[in-house]
C-alpha cells in the first residue's frame, strides 16, 4: 500500500479500539463453537427419531431448542461488538445505533431485514482487498444474502409446521406436513451451516483489516 493511499485511506478515521476487536473475535470464535454444536445437536435429533420414531422423550427436541436460544443470544452479542467496530474501519457513522445490532432480532417484522442490513454493513466496512487497493471489493463476499433468503424461509415454514396438528402427520406415505417437517430439517442445516460460514470469514475480514491498519500507521 503506498504511502499516500494509506494517508487517504486512514484520513479522519478513528483509532480501532483493539479491546472491542479483541471481544469481537472472542464472540465470533464463540459463536462458531455454539453453530457447530447446535448443528451436531440436530444431527442427533434426526438419529434419534429415525430409530426410534415411536419414542415419546422429548429430550432431543428440547436440547436443540435450549441450544439454539443459547447460540441466538451468542450470535447477537458478536454482531453488537463486530457493528460498534464499523465507524474505525469506514470514518463513518454506522446507518443505525449499535442497539438495532441486538434488537433487529427481535423487534417483529424488523427482524426480517434489519439483521441482514447490519451484517452487510459490517461485511462491507471489512473488506481486506478493498482497503488494500482503495478500488473496491475483489474478493468473493460472505455469503450473506444466501444465508438470510435461507434463514427467513426457514422461520416461515418452521411457524407453519409448528402449528399443524401432530396427528396429521400419519404414519404411512409422506403426507404434505411430513414433506414440510423434512424441509425444515435440511433448511435447519444449511443455514447454520452459512451462519458458520458468514460469522468465520466476517471475523476473519475485520482481523485482517485491523492487521492493515496497523502496518499503514506502523504500529
Amino acid at each position: 500500500m503506498s504511502d499516500l493511499l494509506s494517508q487517504e485511506l486512514l484520513r479522519d478515521r478513528p483509532p480501532i479500539d483493539a479491546d472491542l476487536l479483541a471481544t469481537a473475535h472472542r464472540r465470533a470464535q464463540a459463536t462458531q463453537g455454539m453453530l457447530a454444536i447446535y448443528l451436531g445437536l440436530v444431527v442427533l435429533s434426526v438419529v434419534w427419531y429415525a430409530l426410534m420414531p415411536t419414542s415419546p422423550s422429548l429430550a432431543p427436541e428440547i436440547a436443540v431448542t435450549v441450544w439454539f436460544i443459547a447460540t441466538g443470544i451468542v450470535f447477537m452479542r458478536w454482531t453488537s461488538a463486530a457493528y460498534q467496530l464499523v465507524p474505525a474501519f469506514t470514518g463513518h457513522p454506522t446507518e443505525r445505533t449499535p442497539g438495532w445490532a441486538i434488537w433487529g432480532y427481535i423487534v417483529p417484522i424488523a427482524s426480517l431485514w434489519i439483521p441482514y442490513q447490519i451484517v452487510r454493513e459490517i461485511s462491507d466496512a471489512a473488506d481486506p482487498v478493498a482497503f488494500d487497493t482503495g478500488l473496491g471489493r475483489f474478493q468473493s463476499s460472505p455469503p450473506i444474502g444466501l444465508w438470510w433468503g435461507v434463514w427467513v424461509v426457514w422461520g416461515i415454514l418452521s411457524q407453519i409446521t409448528s402449528r399443524i396438528p401432530e396427528e396429521s402427520y400419519g404414519t404411512g406415505d409422506l403426507s404434505v406436513p411430513q414433506v414440510l417437517a423434512v424441509i425444515v430439517m435440511v433448511l435447519t442445516l444449511v443455514v447454520t451451516v452459512l451462519a458458520f460460514q458468514v460469522v468465520r470469514r466476517v471475523d476473519g475480514d475485520q482481523q485482517a483489516v485491523a492487521a492493515l491498519r496497523a502496518n499503514a500507521q506502523g504500529e
